[in-house]
């Protein structure tokens, strides 16, 4: 106690270091070395791009067997364990479902989803009930002329018989006033009497004559009054019956279209499922036969549910707009 150290007793070798959890070993490596970890990053970005591909679409060359052990390890050193998942920022998430594979994606989903368009103005117009109450309509309207004409001809006889009426009054006046003047002549009497009298029946007949012309005339003007309101109105309640039947004719395609894309999408949505659930067993196989390890698996079978579930989400959206439109229309 209480005694002076020598100056190596005081040289003590201190070596420190710093504690880093499993779970955040991924970033201290970034950290430590960042171009590494760019190159792994865009390495599982191709690997993961080849088990989207189908099998058939792309053969992939065997590597070598040092290169395939390098690969391995590279892997087992950028993949985090199912114990303890590493959570992957949302840029890179939404880079590997969009970027490798969009065009896939896409196809699968245009094999799968069908076109259902909204019926159009003239498709409506050429439905059966539609057609006749154009018919019916027509009819209506031939009937109206015809009863128009039938009107016409009725004032056309009335006009003809008294115009044979004043001309057989005249004739008979004429004679009268002719015998009356041949007497004056036998008896020697002035004839200027007479003839001033025939004179004013030819002005009067001529009067007459104009008088029954200008009747006819205003008769055949209002008639064809009546007949113009009448087949106005008539086009009016014909316009109006026309687009009643246009709409029902409408509400009752859009009901049957509904239904009919309601069927199709639980036929589409089973038939996408099938289909994704028989590319997700192909990429497993595939992956297992080509010795990857156990997190690959893991990460394959994460890459197939974020597929299925993007397609599926594109199919609803698709279906929500197509049912959207029918609404609009």
């Amino acid at each position: 106690m209480n005694q002076p150290l020598l100056l190596p007793s005081l040289l003590v070798y201190t070596e420190a270091q710093d504690y880093i959890p499993n779970e955040h070993q991924e970033y201290a490596e970034a950290l430590t070395n960042p171009i590494k970890h760019v190159s792994l990053l865009d390495q599982r970005e191709r690997q993961l791009a080849a088990l989207m591909e189908d099998n058939g679409e792309r053969v992939l060359e065997q590597p070598k067997e040092g290169e395939r052990d390098r690969k391995g390890d590279a892997a087992l050193g950028k993949i985090p364990s199912p114990l303890h998942p590493v959570p992957a920022p949302i840029d890179d998430i939404s880079d590997l479902i969009s970027s490798p594979g969009t065009g896939q994606k896409e196809d699968l989903i245009a094999t799968v989803l069908a076109n259902l368009q909204a019926q159009s103005t003239e498709e409506l117009k050429q439905q059966k009930s539609y057609l006749k109450l154009l018919k019916k309509q027509c009819k209506e309207l031939k009937e109206l002329r015809k009863k128009h004409l039938k009107k016409v001809w009725a004032l056309s006889k009335e006009q003809r018989s008294r115009c044979n009426q004043l001309r057989s009054d005249t004739q008979r006046r004429r004679s009268q006033m002719e015998k009356h003047l041949k007497r004056s002549m036998k008896k020697n009497e002035p004839a200027e009497p007479v003839q001033r009298q025939l004179t004013a029946l030819e002005m009067e007949l001529q009067k007459q004559t104009v008088q029954l012309r200008e009747w006819q005339m205003q008769e055949l003007l209002k008639l064809r009054q009546q007949q113009h309101t009448l087949e106005r109105e008539k086009k009016h309640t014909h316009l109006r019956e026309a687009f009643q039947k246009i709409k029902e004719t409408s509400q009752e395609c859009q009901t049957a279209q509904l239904k009919k894309l309601k069927e199709i999408c639980e036929r589409e949505k089973k038939e996408l499922q099938k289909i994704l659930d028989r590319k997700r067993q192909n990429s497993i196989i595939e992956a297992k036969s080509r010795d990857r390890d156990k997190a690959e698996s893991y990460v394959c079978v994460c890459v197939c549910v974020c597929v299925c579930v993007c397609v599926c989400v594109h199919v609803s959206v698709a279906r929500y707009t197509e049912t959207s439109e029918l609404f609009q229309y």
